[in-house]
């Protein structure tokens, strides 16, 4: 069972988004673990860990922390997409596309997800 709607956990959540969607990743990351302190099984935290790593070329630590996330929620269509994206920054492609199928199987609703597709779809050819 994941941790990702507990409670005490919904206000850092909120400032996760804040951070992430103004570049602040280094803060980002700082956040995250402090969530994990408290909620080691929040795999939403582990996923924007993974998204703060990859986004500060860690890209070996974001590829952990986002498997994490999966092992805690397969079924976790956003932290899918995410593998998918890091995977394609890390010229994996054939992986990077399984993951980011998987994603739009889970959630074909995810236009970001489609568009990585397409990207490595072309990048195959």
């Amino acid at each position: 069972m994941n941790e990702r709607n507990s409670v005490e956990t919904s206000q850092l959540i909120e400032k996760l988004e804040a951070l992430r969607e103004s570049g602040m990743y280094e803060e980002l990351l700082i956040n995250a673990d402090r969530i994990l302190l408290n909620s080691p099984r929040n795999d939403y935290a582990w996923t924007m860990k993974g998204e703060a790593l990859r986004m500060l070329d860690r890209n070996d630590e974001a590829l952990t922390a986002i498997n994490r996330a999966l092992e805690i929620d397969p079924e976790y269509a956003w932290a899918h997409g995410v593998k998918g994206s890091l995977l394609r920054g890390m010229g994996r492609y054939d992986e990077a596309l399984t993951a980011i199928n998987r994603a739009l199987e889970l959630n074909p609703e995810y236009k970001w997800a489609a568009t990585v597709k397409e990207e490595i779809n072309s990048i195959l050819k």
